[in-house]
């Protein structure tokens, strides 16, 4: 079923998470409300898909896991580069030893996060990417 979401307001920076793992992604908009984020969650790919669809235009990052059901991590960042490709995505996985680089290219990864990762960790990694001038750009 998927998760519950709020819509957003467009005075404050919107995350989007896409995480399957209900305690994580709880534990993750929590951590994000209360900086001061507002949140739009989704417990899989279509759903996500569909919220990104519907809140597009108002969303400042989306952070997504890659093995999510219903649609895969990398499809699902394909099918928002294909509606955007300036909006900074964030992928958040305990796989990335299993993938090859080439996987990510021409995505425009905003940045990569480990699990598990901490609260700071994920914080600073969502500030840093939301200051870059071009917030879908690599890291230096």
């Amino acid at each position: 079923m998927p998760a519950a979401h709020s819509v957003p307001r467009t005075d404050q920076d919107v995350v989007l998470i896409v995480e399957d793992e209900s305690n994580l992604r709880h534990l993750v908009e929590l951590v994000l409300v209360r900086s001061g984020y507002r949140v739009i969650a989704a417990s899989d790919g279509i759903t996500a898909l569909r919220l990104f669809a519907e809140h597009g235009e108002n969303l400042s990052v989306v952070l997504t896991d890659l093995e999510i059901p219903g649609l895969h991590g990398l499809e699902l960042i394909q099918a928002i580069r294909m509606r955007s490709q300036s909006i900074p995505v964030i992928i958040a996985s305990g796989t990335f030893a299993e993938w090859s680089p080439e996987k990510f290219e021409g995505l425009a990864i905003a940045a990569f996060v480990e699990k598990p990762f901490t609260t700071s960790q994920l914080l600073k990694t969502i500030s840093d990417v939301k200051r870059r001038p071009s917030a879908s750009e690599p890291p230096p």
